[in-house]
């Protein structure tokens, strides 16, 4: 479909171009043979050289006309087709939104990455299934992106600043070197998942579940993290610097926090009941 929109573009100038040239070649010639063809007309304003010669200046003039504005309507023609196609983008997602089934998954990669393609990045994915989709340096940027399934979901290098994930599931979704400054990530469920550099800089993950994860290297800077859950997940050379909430008895089931970075005061006190955990 999208070869047969390109194709067609191509042959719409093709055409456009065939007919300047053509018309150029005519009012050169009418313009070169002006003074050595006799005028066949004898009557009325035929008869007169001036009609003529305004006539072959006319000519000119419409030559003129016919290449800026065709530029201009080309451009605005496109410009009309390009929102179209981007707008036909946005209504296939909404097409399979709810559609539980791999091939909605297979729908939305294609439309998500033609809109990223054209330099759209805030995608409504709310309640889409995207379980097992390969998504690797995908964009969305304040997105809403609630309650879809991001099951197994392969995000790695993908840049989702300010996009809103309340409710989402991440199981075993493999994430590494993604960036989510400032994002919304109340109530998400994180199992056996891989979060390995994720700049997760000032979001906001109230009563989310960190659990049997890996978050080695992961930025937790000025992020919000009231009631969250960390059972057994590797916080290994994190960052939590500036951090708000942090509940010391549930950091306590985390697996480990060797090297990691943490507010002196929060860093004492998980050390005066666990100490191992920096080891």
């Amino acid at each position: 479909m999208e070869k047969e929109s390109k194709d067609k573009k191509i042959n719409d100038i093709r055409i456009m171009i065939l007919g300047l040239i053509f018309y150029l070649i005519i009012t050169v010639i009418v313009t070169l043979i002006f003074d050595k063809v006799p005028i066949l007309f004898n009557i009325s304003l035929y008869g007169k050289d001036s009609f003529w010669e305004d006539l072959i200046v006319s000519m000119h003039s419409s030559l003129i006309d016919f290449l800026f504005l065709g530029i201009i309507i080309y451009h605005f023609t496109n410009k009309l087709e390009e929102k179209r196609k981007v707008q036909s983008y946005h209504d296939n997602i909404d097409d399979v939104r709810f559609w539980f089934e791999k091939e909605a998954t297979s729908k939305l990669i294609a439309n998500i990455k033609r809109l990223n393609e054209k330099g759209y990045n805030r995608i409504n994915l709310t309640r889409c299934f995207l379980k097992g989709a390969y998504l690797k340096d995908v964009n969305l940027i304040d997105s809403p992106v609630m309650g879809a399934n991001f099951e197994e979901t392969n995000l790695r290098n993908s840049i989702l600043d300010g996009s809103d994930f309340k409710g989402v599931s991440f199981k075993r979704a493999k994430c590494e070197g993604a960036r989510i400054i400032n994002g919304r990530l109340r109530n998400i469920k994180c199992y056996e998942s891989d979060f390995q550099g994720v700049d997760f800089t000032g979001c906001d993950f109230m009563n989310s579940e960190l659990v049997n994860s890996n978050f080695k290297n992961a930025f937790f800077k000025n992020a919000n993290l009231k009631g969250v859950k960390y059972d057994n997940s590797n916080f290994e050379r994190a960052n939590f610097l500036g951090a708000k909430n942090i509940d010391i008895e549930s950091i306590l089931k985390c697996k480990t926090l060797k090297y990691a970075k943490l507010d002196r005061t929060v860093e004492l006190e998980i050390e005066s009941i666990k100490p191992d955990l920096f080891k």
